[in-house]
């Protein structure tokens, strides 16, 4: 299945539940990507979600370090809600996410003027893990070496398939499917971020570390605050 088509299975899927205490969420995005200006870019497309209605997230880290996340709803329904306590800012506007192939697609913070463009690819490796991951026990999601391991295999540091968000929540990322970025371009404010570039050291936002190399996933992801029920 193509990235655009695991999209559009997902998009179809708009009802969720979750356990008492948990919130969770479905979707896909770019865990992360570095650009040669500084800047780091991610963004979240939750088609699902318990606590609200689906949105779309974008994460800049700026040249300064400075995180900022746009979101086109209200930010206590989206990622500002777990991320705040770490954001220098956070804001509402409209962001528009369009697909021209299919492994290709576009995000435009209106507002903001933040334009970025990827290019997906499968590899031998992110075939593997996907066919894999279906099968792997959700005790796996809840270690961390799992994500030390996996971004051994992929090269690109350790991936944060669990951890603590800045505000209190403990977050599991379980991924469905997996692709590389085999090309990028981002425009922001009129700046051009140059060409995307690996990191000597990886850019976090909180306990959540960002790809070294950038990826693109689908997936779950639940949040809760520490001594509540397990997730789904």
């Amino acid at each position: 299945m193509s990235p655009r088509d695991a999209a559009r299975v997902l998009e179809r899927s708009r009802r969720i539940a979750a356990a008492p205490g948990v919130e969770y969420m479905v979707g896909y995005g770019l865990l992360g990507l570095t650009f040669e200006s500084g800047d780091v870019l991610a963004f979240r497309r939750f088609t699902a979600s318990s606590i609200g209605p689906p949105y779309l997230s974008i994460w800049h880290r700026r040249p300064d370090r400075r995180w900022v996340i746009h979101t086109n709803v209200e930010p206590s329904r989206a990622c500002p809600r777990y991320f705040g306590p770490a954001l220098h800012a956070f804001d509402t506007d409209d962001i528009e996410l369009t697909w021209s192939g299919d492994a290709e697609l576009a995000i435009t913070v209106v507002r903001s003027r933040l334009h970025l463009a990827l290019r997906l690819a499968a590899t031998p490796l992110t075939r593997l893990l996907g066919a894999a991951v279906p099968a792997a026990p959700e005790l796996l999601w809840r270690s961390r070496h799992a994500g030390r391991a996996a971004g051994r295999l992929l090269r690109t540091g350790s991936l944060s398939f669990t951890g603590r968000a800045p505000a209190g929540h403990e977050f599991v990322i379980r991924p469905r499917a997996l692709w590389r970025i085999a090309g990028a371009a981002a425009v922001i404010d009129g700046r051009d971020a140059g060409s995307i570039t690996t990191p000597t050291r990886q850019a976090s936002l909180g306990e959540f570390l960002i790809p070294s190399s950038g990826l693109f996933a689908t997936g779950r992801v639940t949040f809760a605050r520490r001594g509540s029920e397990e997730g789904p």
